[in-house]
């Protein structure tokens, strides 16, 4: 073996510190990739978490306006009370109907049409006179 080939305990010393240097800065960057991971993945998790809070805060309004409305709606016990109100009434008419309670309200819806004619005639006979008056001033 030549000189260049045999290994000393100088040259054994300087590849292992070579090697540990390699390691080290191998090492040290790693450290670096994983805190840069790390650091996006906080910030991820804390977008995530900021948007979900958003939705969330979205949604309660939403459900808010909901329940909101829910009160206004008519409730089946007062609709239940209108009809049953409206059946007792349509009742309380065919009663009445039945009795004869309508012939009055027929007697006075005569007496209505008699002198709604006289008054129309009335008008016929005033626009008639008007339109006489006026052919005989032209003529």
């Amino acid at each position: 073996m030549s000189g260049k080939d045999t290994w000393t305990a100088n040259l054994l010393k300087k590849l292992v510190d070579e090697r540990d240097k390699r390691y080290e800065q191998r090492f040290t960057d790693q450290e670096k990739s994983v805190s840069v991971a790390m650091s996006a993945a906080e910030k991820a998790s804390n977008k995530a978490e900021q948007l979900t809070k958003e939705r969330l805060a979205t949604h309660n309004d939403l459900q808010a306006k909901m329940e909101e409305q829910t009160r206004n709606f008519v409730t089946r016990e007062s609709v239940d009370e209108r009809f049953e109100s409206f059946d007792k009434s349509l009742v309380n008419m065919k009663e009445r109907l039945d009795r004869g309670d309508g012939r009055g309200v027929g007697l006075h819806a005569g007496w209505v049409l008699i002198v709604g004619g006289l008054a129309a005639g009335a008008s016929v006979i005033g626009m008639m006179s008007g339109l006489v008056a006026l052919w005989k001033a032209f003529h």
